[in-house]
This record gives structure tokens, C-alpha cells and sequence, in this order.
């Protein structure tokens, strides 16, 4: 019994990091869910809040425009502007365009005569030629994407003069999603970077918290173990930590169950003996008085 008993408990380098992988690999694998999912809520939220950053920066910078437009004057003279191209000129001087932002002024449907740009920003020359038709249309706004230059957005502020109602002139505000769009990737990979650490910092303290909550299955183990090596099964001793304990304590409930009804059945098979005896002496006294035949079995009966 006790070989078969001993059969059932692996040997101690396999207990060693019994259950320790699957927790591990749980707790590691809802962390990286959970990463991820963030991952893709900040790309979102951050691509979100370029463009509607985008549209914002236009809309300011064409009321600016606007404003100047109506109040502005000629440093020069001190007068109302009276010429569109001036006006152009001396607003264009006065900005400091953002890095991924070109702004464009000229006569209506022509090239613009003055520009300004960010470090990021294309010049007005080295875009498509699609991309150029667009942003001459009066009173233009909008998004396109083009092959060299990515997505850009732009709005185009029709300029009058006091003394004339026709358009005599525009500003057109462009902005390069690209430049932007390339700062939002450089963040989001460091934020997978700091994803990734965060996910190896808590493979490597899970395994170790792992290994000290299944320390006392491991200690029960080992004491079972020993236990079903001895010639008789003996309790299992309860002092250690609470949780070994607790298993040690139903380990030995278990067992004492299990003996109490061994010794139930053991007393049975006494008592049975002992009750079949004497009928069975009786019998074998009567199969061996003279006139018992050759065909007569003899009953053996077990001694005390």
C-alpha cells in the first residue's frame, strides 16, 4: 500500500515550479491585455487631439488675420492699408510660423508673391501640382493627402481693400500633419517601451509572489511525501505557516477518518472470525470421527 501510496507524489525537482508558469503566465498575459488596450486608447486620444489641434490653430490664426484686416495699419504711414500686397507683406513679416506650418499670400488665383514657414513646413514650389491648384481656391478649406507630403490642412482668408467689395487678395494658412504625426509616434513607441518594462517587471515579481504562495503546497507535498515513505502512514505534522497548516489539518482529518474506518472493518473481520470458528471446529471434529468417506474435504481452520 505504501508503494502505491508513494507512486502519487512527483519527485521534489518536479514540485519545484509546479503551478508557478500558469499563474505567471495568467497574470502576464492580462497585464499585456491590458497594456495594449491602453496603447490603443493613447494612440487614438493623441491622434485625436492633433488634428482637432490643427483645426484649432487655423481657426485662431484666420481670425487673427481677420481682426488685423479690419483694425490693422501701415507701419509705414500710419494709415489704413491701401494695397493688398502690403498688407500680405507686412502681416507675413510680423509671424513666427509654427514648425509644421506655411502661410501664403498673393493676388487672387495666382501664385503666391510672399511666404512664410515653419522648419517642417514644404515650400509652396516643391508640392504637387494638385496640392498647389487646391490651395489657390478662393475661400478653400480642407484636408488632402498628397504622395511626398502627407496630410495637410489648410484655409484660405479672402482679403478686401476699404475702398473696393471684390476679393483683392489672400492668405492661406497651411499646416503639415506629418511633423506632428512623427512626435505622436516617437511617444507612443516610448510608451511601448515603457510597456514592455512594465510587463517584464511583472512577469519576473509575479513569479516570485507566485512562488511564495505555492511555497506551503510545496511544503505539504514534501511532508505527505515523506509520510507514505514510512512503513505506516503517520499525521502530518501542522506547524508551519497558516496555509500549510490548514492543509496539514485536513490532510489529517482525512486520514483519521480513513483509519477509523479501517478499524471499523478490521473489528468486523475479528469478530467474524471469531463467531465462524467454532461451528467450523465443530464440523471438521464431525468429518474426522470414523465412518467420514474418502471424498470428505478437510477444513483448515486459522489459529488465533
Amino acid at each position: 500500500m505504501t508503494s502505491e501510496v508513494r507512486e502519487t507524489f512527483r519527485p521534489p525537482w518536479t514540485r519545484r515550479f509546479a503551478g508557478r508558469p500558469r499563474i505567471v503566465g495568467w497574470i502576464t498575459a492580462v497585464t499585456a491585455l491590458g497594456l495594449l488596450l491602453l496603447i490603443l486608447a493613447v494612440s487614438v486620444a493623441l491622434r485625436a487631439t492633433v488634428r482637432a489641434g490643427i483645426q484649432e490653430g487655423i481657426t485662431q490664426e484666420a481670425g487673427e488675420i481677420q481682426q488685423f484686416s479690419a483694425t490693422g495699419v501701415d507701419p509705414t504711414t500710419g494709415e489704413r492699408f491701401e494695397s493688398t500686397l502690403r498688407f500680405i507683406e507686412v502681416y507675413l513679416a510680423r509671424q513666427h510660423p509654427e514648425s509644421s506650418e506655411l502661410l501664403l499670400g498673393g493676388l487672387p488665383a495666382a501664385a503666391p508673391t510672399t511666404e512664410v514657414r515653419g522648419a517642417d513646413a514644404v515650400s509652396f514650389a516643391d508640392l504637387d501640382s494638385a496640392a498647389r491648384g487646391r490651395l489657390l481656391e478662393p475661400g478653400g478649406a480642407g484636408t488632402l493627402t498628397t504622395r511626398d507630403d502627407g496630410v495637410i490642412s489648410w484655409r484660405t482668408v479672402d482679403l478686401t481693400t476699404p475702398t473696393a467689395s471684390t476679393t483683392q487678395g489672400y492668405i492661406t494658412i497651411v499646416v503639415f500633419h506629418q511633423p506632428q504625426e512623427a512626435r505622436t509616434r516617437t511617444s507612443l513607441a516610448m510608451l511601448v517601451l515603457i510597456a514592455l518594462g512594465a510587463l517584464a517587471a511583472t512577469g519576473a515579481v509575479s513569479w516570485v509572489v507566485a512562488g511564495r504562495i505555492l511555497s506551503h503546497v510545496d511544503q505539504f507535498e514534501a511532508a505527505a511525501d515523506r509520510a507514505a515513505r514510512q512503513a505506516h502512514l503517520s499525521r502530518l505534522s501542522e506547524e508551519g505557516p497558516e496555509e500549510y497548516a490548514r492543509l496539514a489539518r485536513a490532510a489529517n482529518l482525512t486520514l483519521a477518518t480513513a483509519e477509523e474506518a479501517a478499524e471499523r472493518n478490521q473489528r468486523f473481520v475479528d469478530d467474524l472470525t471469531h463467531e465462524l470458528r467454532t461451528p467450523l471446529a465443530i464440523v471438521r471434529g464431525s468429518l474426522e470421527q470414523p465412518g467420514g468417506t474418502s471424498a470428505t474435504v478437510r477444513v483448515e481452520i486459522p489459529s488465533d
